[in-house]
C-alpha cells in the first residue's frame, strides 16, 4: 500500500520511499530556520480593507512556513509502537499551509491520521479550553477528546491570534491501541526542534520543491481590480485563499446574479484536474488558458476553473489506483459564472500568477 508521499529530505529511502515517483528537486536557497516575524513589513495591496491588512501581513509571513517539513514519517512510525508504516504525506487543494501524514498496518488497516495546519486561528477561548504543556522544550496547548471520537490536538502559538495546529486521530475509533495524546506527545517530542525553529519553504526541507507556496493569491487579483470598479475590495480569506468583490463601476460581471458575486483564488496541491474530465465528462470541459492546462465546470452554483501551474513537478498520489493521475500544484479560481466576461478575468488572473 503506497499513497502520495511528499518527501521530507531528512528521511532515508528505506522509509517507504523507494516506491514513490516524484519529480523535481529541493531548492538550493539558504536555510532560514527562525520563526517568521509578523511584525515585519509585507507588501499589502491598497485594495485590501484597513481592518484586514494586519491579517494579510501575517499571512504573508506564515506562507514562509513549510507545513510538510514539520512532519517526520519515521518519527511517527516509531511513536506508534505497533508496526505502523507511513504511507502518505501530502499538502492539499485547500492550501500549502496544510499537510496530512497517514499511517497504516496493512492495505485495509489504516491506523493514524495526523492533520497539520499552519496559522489556524487559535484565540483566547480555545487556549483556555486546552492545557499548556512543555513538550521537547516547546510550549503547546494540548486538548484531548475521548470516545466516541477520540482525538488529540496540539497547538504551537505563533502569536496572539494564530497557531500551528496538529490534529491526530485513530482511524479505527473503536479499537484505539494507545491513548491518542500519548502517541501525539511521543511523536512531537521527537520532532520538537522543527517546531521550535519552523522550517521554511525553499530551504530544501521537502521534495519536490513547491515554489507556488511562496506566492500570494491576493497579488494575482490586482490584475482585475479595474474590472470591478472604484469600491473594489480584496479580502484575504486564508493563508492561500483570497477573494475580490465588485464595486459600483467597472466592467467585471456587470449584469445578472454575477453583479453581487466574488472571484476567489486558491493555491494548493491536487490530483491533476484532467481527472475531472474522466470522472464527470458532462460537467467539466478542458481548456487552455494563456498556456495553462485547465478544466472548467459548474460546482455549487459557481464556475470553478482549476489550472495546472507547473506540469513538470508531480507527486504520485495513489500507487494502488492505475487510473490515478499525479498530484500537481494548482491555481483554483471560482467565479459567479462561466460566461465570456468571467473567462477574461480568469485569463488576467492566471497571467498575473506568473510562470513557475
Amino acid at each position: 500500500m503506497s499513497r502520495g508521499f511528499f518527501r521530507a529530505t531528512s528521511l532515508l529511502c528505506a522509509v517507504a520511499l523507494a516506491a514513490v515517483a516524484c519529480t523535481g528537486a529541493p531548492s538550493d536557497q539558504p536555510t532560514s530556520t527562525s520563526t517568521p516575524d509578523p511584525s515585519g513589513q509585507a507588501k499589502i495591496n491598497p485594495s485590501i480593507p484597513e481592518d484586514l491588512r494586519s491579517t494579510a501581513e501575517a499571512y504573508a509571513h506564515y506562507r514562509e512556513i513549510d507545513a510538510c517539513a514539520l512532519h517526520d514519517p519515521a518519527a511517527a512510525e516509531k511513536a506508534s509502537g505497533e508496526g505502523s508504516t507511513a504511507d502518505e504525506l501530502m499538502p492539499s487543494d485547500d492550501g500549502f499551509d496544510t499537510c496530512t501524514l497517514r499511517l497504516h498496518k496493512s492495505e485495509f488497516n489504516s491506523t493514524w491520521t495526523m492533520y497539520l495546519r499552519v496559522a489556524r486561528e487559535y484565540d483566547v477561548a480555545l487556549r483556555h479550553e486546552a492545557a499548556l504543556e512543555q513538550i521537547g522544550g516547546v510550549e503547546f496547548y494540548v486538548k484531548e477528546e475521548g470516545a466516541p471520537l477520540p482525538s488529540c490536538e496540539l497547538a504551537r502559538p505563533l502569536d496572539d491570534t494564530y497557531a500551528v495546529v496538529l490534529d491526530v486521530h485513530p482511524d479505527d475509533r473503536n479499537n484505539v491501541v494507545r491513548p491518542v495524546c500519548d502517541f501525539t506527545r511521543d511523536y512531537v517530542e521527537q520532532v520538537a526542534d522543527r517546531w521550535r525553529d519552523l522550517p521554511r519553504h525553499g530551504a530544501g526541507h521537502t521534495q519536490p520543491a513547491l515554489p507556488l507556496a511562496l506566492r500570494d493569491p491576493c497579488q494575482a487579483l490586482i490584475a482585475v481590480v479595474d474590472d470591478f470598479g472604484p469600491d473594489v475590495e480584496i479580502k484575504p480569506r486564508e493563508v492561500y485563499e483570497c477573494s475580490i468583490g465588485p464595486g459600483s463601476g467597472g466592467t467585471g460581471n456587470p449584469t445578472g446574479k454575477s453583479a453581487a458575486g466574488e472571484v476567489t483564488v486558491v493555491y494548493g496541491v491536487a490530483e491533476h484536474p484532467a481527472r475531472n474530465l474522466a470522472v464527470s465528462p458532462d460537467e467539466y470541459q478542458a481548456a487552455d488558458i494563456t498556456g495553462y492546462q485547465a478544466v472548467t465546470g459548474m460546482r455549487a452554483g459557481q464556475c470553478r476553473t482549476v489550472a495546472v501551474w507547473d506540469p513538470d513537478t508531480a507527486i504520485v498520489e495513489d500507487h494502488r489506483d492505475d487510473d490515478a493521475l499525479p498530484a500537481v500544484q494548482i491555481v483554483r479560481i471560482d467565479t459567479p459564472d462561466c460566461e465570456q466576461q468571467s473567462k477574461k478575468l480568469i485569463e488576467k488572473i492566471l497571467t498575473a500568477v506568473g510562470a513557475p
